[in-house]
Formats: C-alpha cells, sequence, structure tokens
C-alpha cells in the first residue's frame, strides 16, 4: 500500500528518494479531523493520528488547534474529514457535552 502510494502521488523525480525510507511511514494510521463550527464563526480543527482524542473548548481555553470563547447558544455544526482510513475496520464515537463553570 505503501509503494502504490508512493507511486500515485510522488513525483517520478523524487519517488526512489522516498521509497528509501518507506518505513519512516510505519505503522500506518488512519487520520480522521475534526473541525467546529459556532453559530458565529469557525472554531478550529483537530489533526491528530491519535486513537482517543479528548478535545476541549472553554471561554479561557481550547485544545491545540481550536480557539477559546464564549459558547454560544445556537446550532454548532461537527465536520469529520476522513483523509485516511488504512485499518481493516475503523470505528468512531462522538460525544459531546457541556460542563457548567
Amino acid at each position: 500500500m505503501i509503494f502504490e502510494s508512493i507511486n500515485k502521488y510522488t513525483e517520478p523525480n523524487q519517488r526512489e528518494r522516498v521509497q528509501a525510507k518507506w518505513e519512516s511511514f510505519l505503522p500506518l494510521k488512519n487520520l480522521i479531523t475534526v473541525s467546529v463550527d459556532a453559530p458565529e464563526r469557525h472554531r478550529g480543527a483537530g489533526h491528530r493520528h491519535d486513537p482517543e482524542q479528548s478535545l476541549f473548548m472553554g471561554e479561557q481555553e481550547a485544545s491545540p488547534g481550536f480557539v477559546s470563547g464564549k459558547i454560544l447558544t445556537g446550532m454548532w455544526h461537527v465536520t469529520l474529514s476522513l483523509h485516511a482510513i488504512v485499518t481493516e475496520s475503523c470505528r468512531y464515537t462522538l460525544q459531546i457535552h457541556q460542563e457548567e463553570e
């Protein structure tokens, strides 16, 4: 799978150099990006390979890639972008909760 991708997505003059270090791509991991849009604006995205993630946004702090700020009432949108699913199966559970300060 790695050599197939290198041949497909690498410029011909760079293939040999990239193929020589193919092991640096191991272990292959899924990449699902979580993007969050609040009622008033985009609040960020998290691009992580970690199998379990705990992301947060608050008025004063937020996880890397996200913007802190007031948590407004209204319609929020969460988008999952599947960039690389390389395992035989992939399960994803999204839990959203609000903590009162």
